[in-house]
């Protein structure tokens, strides 16, 4: 065969699918790659660990048809829970915070206490996500409410000492009343963060209760308006 031929039938040939990648099986949220993930966990490389670890929470993100869950996305969720439990405590910190993120999206039963675990984490992006993570949790209704101990952990956070820790649990508390929270969201309605003050006033608002008066004076505007509001619902 002339070499122009035999290059032009391998230049139409039809090249070899590859396997997706974690990126695109994420997107997919397909329950069969759950496997592939769990053993993409144990990658040598922490940027691969990390990708399962967000790929895997994204198989408790898939929406539900109808009103009744299908059998397997139960189970497929437990068992990503119990593929993350241990990658909780990984060497590497973004690889803990995909999987601190991926545990408040998957939920299941002792999810919380390794979220609790991670809200302890001497980085404090793990401990932010951690917040966010009780929060999903309660978002997704993998749980009915928050527990004494994670209202507990997130008054603790809503204290940290970094501010992007701070809002965070500040905002978990702000999108439903918590009672519990009244004390924290009293004194992170006056937090040198603005993010903090503004998700603490609105938490407030969520108890019915005005927060004070400097808040509606705040030099930034949107605290001023959730004060307001606050106000309002006061």
């Amino acid at each position: 065969m002339p070499l122009h031929a035999l290059l032009a039938v391998l230049l139409s040939a039809t090249p070899a699918s590859a396997a997706p990648t974690l990126r695109e099986r994420a997107r997919a949220q397909d329950f069969k790659s759950l496997p592939v993930l769990r053993d993409a966990l144990q990658d040598p490389d922490a940027a691969v660990r990390a990708e399962a670890a967000f790929a895997l929470g994204q198989l408790g993100m898939v929406e539900v048809q109808g009103d009744t869950e299908p059998a397997i996305a139960g189970f497929t969720r437990t068992a990503a829970a119990q593929a993350l439990f241990p990658a909780v405590s990984d060497p590497d910190r973004a690889a803990r915070r995909a999987t601190v993120e991926a545990l408040g999206k998957v939920g299941g039963a002792g999810a919380e206490s390794f979220l609790l675990s991670a809200a302890t984490d001497a980085d404090p992006g793990v401990r932010g996500e951690a917040a966010l993570a009780l929060f999903r949790q309660r978002l997704l209704k993998r749980v009915p409410e928050y527990s004494t101990a994670a209202v507990t952990r997130l008054a603790l956070l809503s204290a940290d000492a970094d501010p992007e820790v701070r809002w965070r649990a500040d905002y978990a508390f702000s999108r439903w009343p918590e009672p519990r929270a009244a004390a924290p969201l009293a004194a992170a309605q006056n937090d040198a963060d603005a993010r903090a003050r503004l998700f603490a006033v609105r938490g407030l608002a969520k108890l019915s209760t005005a927060p004070v008066a400097a808040r509606l004076n705040d030099p930034d505007v949107y605290v001023r308006a959730e004060a307001v509001a606050a106000y309002s619902a006061a």
